[in-house]
């Protein structure tokens, strides 16, 4: 009797170590950012708060998490965040994130560049980083 209870704890731990499984978790394929305008830049940059559009491939699986992390990696090295929004993975493989992060906004006057990034993440896959633009704080340029 004392074997067969021994047993049971051992198997149905292993039970649910296997129902969480990351493998069962939707795999990010691509990422795709919409192409950078003065409008995505902050109202102090003249530009509109335009919110970017992140277009997310992944496997065909509803209902799975997907963190979208916006970040402003600056030129003196420090990262400056600007939100992380979470989507729910769509049944045909293409989820579109349209949220409102925090609109690039660097105000140094050429003292300071950034580069716009993203980093797209779920339990199933590898974080995909993809940057979105430069931008020169002194000529006020977006670059891809």
């Amino acid at each position: 009797m004392r074997c067969a209870f021994s047993l049971a704890l051992v198997v149905v731990p292993a039970m649910l170590v296997g129902a969480i499984s990351p493998a069962s978790a939707v795999k990010i394929k691509s990422v795709k950012i919409g192409s950078p305008s003065k409008a995505h830049l902050c109202r102090a940059l003249g530009g509109q708060d335009k919110d970017p559009v992140v277009t997310i491939k992944h496997a065909r699986k509803a209902g799975d998490k997907i963190t979208v992390r916006m970040y402003d990696v600056l030129s003196t090295g420090r990262v400056f965040p600007h939100r992380t929004k979470s989507i729910v993975s769509e049944a045909d493989g293409t989820t579109v994130l349209k949220v409102n992060f925090l609109a690039p906004c660097n105000r140094t006057g050429g003292r300071v560049q950034s580069s716009y990034r993203f980093d797209v993440s779920s339990k199933g896959s590898s974080t995909v980083t993809k940057r979105w633009f430069r931008y020169n704080s002194g000529s006020g340029k977006i670059s891809r």
